[in-house]
């Protein structure tokens, strides 16, 4: 008796579970009832040729977005080691800390101007002449009105991993 009791119990549940599936699906249909039209970015069509929602060769945008948030939100720390951490491998062993130093030197703790508060905004985004992009970060001064740095960095995405190597010029 007991065990029938415990199927009853769970039936309820079941039987809400296969109602809300049948509803979510219900909802993914198109006009003519076929469901699998919006179910997926990557769909087989009836041809059997795969139908893609971007081409191939398209940069995935999220992760250079990202890449640029955290250089926004390292530069608005002044965290030098966090903008580090997202340098590429040569730059690593290059010249990046001493042309972000050289660039903006208030990201030295030992530097009068480390503790002065700079907003970064989000970065202007284009593509560069020959390859990878320009990130452009513009700091103002809340407390210097009219005062501004602004910072270059040139970003590549490599394996699908976004990074960024040196900087480029203010043009």
């Amino acid at each position: 008796m007991g065990a029938l009791s415990n199927v009853q119990s769970r039936l309820p549940r079941r039987l809400a579970a296969g109602a809300a599936l049948a509803v979510l699906l219900a909802g993914c249909g198109g006009d003519d009832g076929n469901w699998l039209d919006n179910a997926s970015p990557f769909i087989t069509s009836s041809a059997g040729t795969t139908v893609a929602a971007s081409p191939p060769n398209v940069v995935p945008d999220d992760k250079l977005e990202k890449l640029a948030n955290d250089i926004q939100s390292n530069l608005n720390y002044k965290n030098l080691d966090g903008l580090l951490r997202t340098v590429c491998e040569s730059g690593r062993s290059g010249q990046a800390k001493q042309d972000l130093l050289a660039a903006f030197p208030a990201l030295d703790p030992g530097h009068p101007e480390h503790g002065v508060k700079v907003h970064f905004d989000r970065p202007e985004v284009k593509a560069a002449q020959k390859e990878g992009y320009l990130l452009r970060f513009t700091g103002g001064y809340p407390t210097q009105p009219g005062r501004s740095v602004q910072l270059v960095l040139k970003a590549y995405l490599d394996a699908g991993v976004a990074s960024w190597c040196g900087m480029s010029s203010l043009s």
